[in-house]
């Protein structure tokens, strides 16, 4: 498992971590260090590296449950619709796609209780050629794709 180049982080254990700013290519001074402890979960590199929706409660008691996945097509895309499909859903989740200045093109609830969920996403004006972002949310927790309009 890594983290932003770090490499063999082990679950359950504590680590000292200082951060500085990268701003236009210039690094800033390391700030204040603290300490950070490893959740005691297998690792999201052993399954896959498969986006997935966790709960707190799931991370502090170690819990696994089935990840949620998400695949979007075409990708790139034309901008006119889009098909999203998500596997092992949360019930009440949302689909929110945004554009890279976090502007919401569509919000639309995903009130189901199906695991396995296909939805073709129309746009009512063709999208402009550009980086999206789709987003499962639920609980507080997200999964993000990128999505490239040509």
């Amino acid at each position: 498992m890594s983290w932003f180049g770090a490499n063999n982080i082990k679950p359950n254990t504590i680590y000292e971590l200082q951060a500085r700013a990268n701003v236009n290519g210039v690094w800033g001074n390391y700030g204040s260090s603290c300490q950070i402890t490893t959740p005691d979960v297998i690792p999201l590199s052993e399954l896959n590296e498969t986006a997935r929706l966790m709960s707190n409660n799931e991370m502090e008691a170690g819990i696994i449950t089935p990840l949620t996945t998400l695949h979007i097509y075409p990708n790139p895309n034309t901008g006119e619709q889009l098909n999203v499909n998500l596997e092992n859903l949360i019930p009440n989740s949302t689909l929110t796609i945004t554009d890279i200045y976090g502007k919401v093109i569509l919000n639309k609830p995903l009130n189901t209780e199906l695991s396995e969920y296909n939805i073709e996403v129309k746009f009512d004006n063709k999208l402009a050629s550009g980086l999206y972002f789709i987003n499962i949310i639920s609980n507080g927790n997200r999964i993000i794709e990128k999505l490239i309009v040509r």
